[in-house]
């Protein structure tokens, strides 16, 4: 379990997954939100895995007015990923193929370079919707019931940079760079984190 976290709000996502935008999915929402029961925790991609889209936020969800982008992927790993999980690549084949659990995922010396945040609950191997860039989401297009919320960090983050680590339980955290870790941002905080 993460030892502190920081509001969503004052978190914005570097991303550093490979891009690949939909233009009819440009400030557009898939059909029935991000949340929609016929694309977000299915056992069948209903979107081309990876496939990201881009929306504005209005800022009347969470005060913070921006571009956020959401990434199609898929929860590989043996657990139930929850609402704000901080998740990371989990199969060097499948790029897309993303870990709410360490054990899972592609961590290299504690940290990874590429962050999404879960919105809600997706079983194992099913396919949903990460936020990977931006400002957080604001409560529309189904993400009302998570956004505005708190993301898990390991008592370390600090106003600046932030990457994914292990953290001190199963689950990723946002985390402080060390000297080493310069070329592996994947979130700017400006908030230090609260217990």
């Amino acid at each position: 379990m993460a030892d502190k976290t920081i509001p969503g709000e004052h978190v914005i996502l570097i991303n550093n997954w490979p891009r690949a935008y939909a233009p009819s999915l440009f400030n557009t929402p898939p059909d029935g939100g991000f949340a929609g029961s016929a694309h977000y925790n299915v056992a069948v991609a209903k979107y081309q895995v990876g496939i990201m889209s881009v929306n504005w936020n209005d800022g009347l969800g969470t005060g913070v007015e921006g571009w956020y982008t959401m990434m199609y992927g898929q929860n590989k790993t043996t657990a139930t990923a929850a609402g704000l999980e901080v998740c990371q690549p989990a199969d060097a084949e499948a790029p897309y193929a993303i870990s709410s659990t360490v054990a899972n995922a592609l961590i290299v010396n504690d940290i990874s370079m590429m962050g999404a945040i879960s919105f809600g609950v997706l079983t194992a191997a099913y396919y949903g919707w990460f936020w990977v860039e931006g400002v957080a989401p604001s409560g529309a297009y189904g993400l009302t019931s998570i956004f505005p919320g708190d993301i898990p960090t390991s008592n370390l983050v600090i106003v600046g940079q932030a990457c994914v680590g292990a953290g001190a339980g199963a689950k990723g955290v946002l985390e402080e760079q060390t000297a080493g870790e310069l070329d592996a941002a994947c979130a700017w905080c400006y908030e230090v984190d609260a217990a």
